[in-house]
């Protein structure tokens, strides 16, 4: 039986990398709902073995073997329901998977200079950031709502991401000075 202590490092240790384990699935099964589902039998998995885990060792590596195994029981699982919307093969899952661990740093980094730079922008290209990406709101619908053309939408959610990915830049090599 697990103490109070036991579920409260897992807890602590676990929220602390929830959000970077969530990309990483993220990345590999290219679904939202997918990448919820996954993460939860994954916290699951993670706290069945916990008494296993050695704490002298970086937790976030160690869950994101769990995650790997989870994503590839999922895709197992489709193929034995017939489910065809399995977004990469497996060889490409693998590759895709290494190339994170590698770059995993880095990714952190410009996640946390696009949250600066996202806040540097006013609330109205927030907003239509917010809808486009995180509501996946189709161009016709942002053009209907704001009285603009579709045309107009794209141009400005282009200019967008320009001026993020300056800022990104600009953000990360401040911080290696």
């Amino acid at each position: 039986m697990s103490s109070t202590s036991d579920r409260q490092q897992f807890i602590q240790r676990f929220s602390e990398i929830e959000d970077g384990l969530y990309r990483y699935i993220l990345v590999l099964v290219h679904r939202d709902a997918d990448a919820q589902d996954i993460l939860q039998e994954t916290a699951i998995a993670l706290w069945k073995k916990w008494e296993q885990y050695d704490s002298e060792l970086p937790f976030a590596p160690w869950a994101r073997r769990f995650a790997y195994t989870e994503v590839m029981k999922f895709r197992l699982y489709q193929s034995r329901e017939g489910e065809k919307r399995t977004a990469f093969p497996a060889e490409l899952i693998d590759q895709l998977s290494e190339e994170y661990a590698q770059h995993e740093e880095v990714f952190e980094l410009r996640l946390e200079a696009l949250q600066g730079c996202y806040d540097k922008l006013s609330e109205d290209d927030r907003v239509l950031l917010q809808a486009r990406y995180w509501n996946d709101t189709n161009l016709r619908k942002l053009a209907q709502v704001r009285g603009v053309s579709e045309d107009h939408i794209y141009r400005r959610l282009s200019k967008l991401r320009r001026i993020l990915e300056r800022c990104i830049q600009q953000s990360i090599a401040e911080q290696q000075e």
